[in-house]
């Protein structure tokens, strides 16, 4: 079984373990992309609004997603932080997302 196959399979059974592993991946890669470290927003608060990293300069930030359909996603990631009441949320400018191979990617 494939890691994108695993991880969804625990998370269509609600265990999440796998999915904070694929943060701490993220982390790595999104820092090497971006040229700067990553940060989790997670681990303050059991799960932080929004988006799940934040660059060193805090000017980039990272939602990491595993779920299939990756347009939901970011509509919905980007009208939280538009509808937000939270002044550290609301002002979030420059989000990346990262995700697993998603079918629905192109769209």
């Amino acid at each position: 079984m494939h890691y994108e196959e695993k991880i969804r399979l625990l998370n269509s059974n609600g265990l999440f373990d796998s999915a904070k592993l694929f943060e701490l991946f993220a982390i790595e890669v999104g820092s090497l992309y971006l040229g700067q470290r990553l940060y989790n927003l997670n681990v303050g608060t059991y799960t932080y609004p929004c988006v799940d990293l934040v660059s060193e300069d805090k000017q980039f930030y990272v939602q990491v997603s595993t779920a299939n359909d990756l347009p939901s996603k970011v509509k919905s990631t980007l009208e939280k932080i538009r509808d937000s009441k939270r002044g550290d949320i609301k002002s979030i400018r420059n989000i990346k997302f990262i995700t697993l191979d998603c079918k629905s990617a192109e769209k």
